[in-house]
C-alpha cells in the first residue's frame, strides 16, 4: 500500500438473527448448534464487511508506520475489526518480528452507551466473556481485568486520563 489511508466505501450488511426457539430463547440459554451457527453468522458477517479486503494490509501500515488513517463508511468495521485484528494472532504471524508481546487496544468512543455496546459486540465476535479479553471503562463503570487487551472507553478529556487509562491496561 502507498497511502497511508485505507479507503472504504459500501455499507455494513445487518448480522442475520439468531434462530433460538421454545425454551431456549425464553431462558436466554442457547444450544451447542445454536452457539456454532451464531459463530458462523458472525464470521461470514465480518467477511462481507468492506474493511475485510483490506485486513492484511492495515495490518502491515500499523508494522511500517508509527500513525495510520484509516477512513470509511459508517459500518464499514473500523472500530469493531481493526482492534480485533491487532489483538488477534494475524497479528504476529505477519510481523517482521514475530516474538512480539501481544500489544493492548484502546478505543474512544463519545458515548457511554457505545463503548459498551461495542464492547459487547466485539466480546461476541472474539468469543470470549465481555471483561475478559474484550472489555470497556466508562465512568463508575469498569468491565475489564489484568488480561483485557482490547478496551472501548469513553473518550477522555485530558491526556492524564488517557496516561492513567493506558497504565491500566
Amino acid at each position: 500500500m502507498t497511502e497511508k489511508e485505507v479507503n472504504l466505501a459500501t455499507r455494513f450488511q445487518d448480522l442475520p438473527t439468531s434462530k433460538t426457539t421454545g425454551q431456549h430463547q425464553q431462558n436466554g440459554m442457547m444450544t451447542e448448534q445454536q452457539r456454532r451457527d451464531r459463530s458462523e453468522a458472525l464470521a461470514q458477517s465480518q467477511r462481507r464487511l468492506p474493511i475485510y479486503p483490506g485486513k492484511e494490509a492495515v495490518i502491515n501500515e500499523t508494522w511500517s508506520n508509527d500513525t495510520i488513517v484509516v477512513l470509511g463508511e459508517t459500518g464499514c468495521g473500523k472500530t469493531t475489526q481493526i482492534p480485533q485484528y491487532l489483538i488477534g494472532p494475524e497479528y504476529h504471524q505477519l510481523s517482521k518480528n514475530p516474538g512480539t508481546n501481544q500489544i493492548k487496544v484502546v478505543v474512544t468512543q463519545p458515548r457511554r452507551v457505545a463503548a459498551i455496546s461495542l464492547a459487547t459486540r466485539v466480546s461476541e465476535e472474539v468469543g470470549c466473556k465481555l471483561g475478559t479479553t474484550v472489555g470497556y471503562t466508562v465512568r463508575f463503570d469498569d468491565c475489564s481485568d489484568h488480561k483485557t487487551r482490547l478496551k472501548y472507553v469513553r473518550a477522555c478529556a485530558s491526556v492524564e486520563g488517557i496516561a492513567k487509562l493506558c497504565s491500566e491496561l
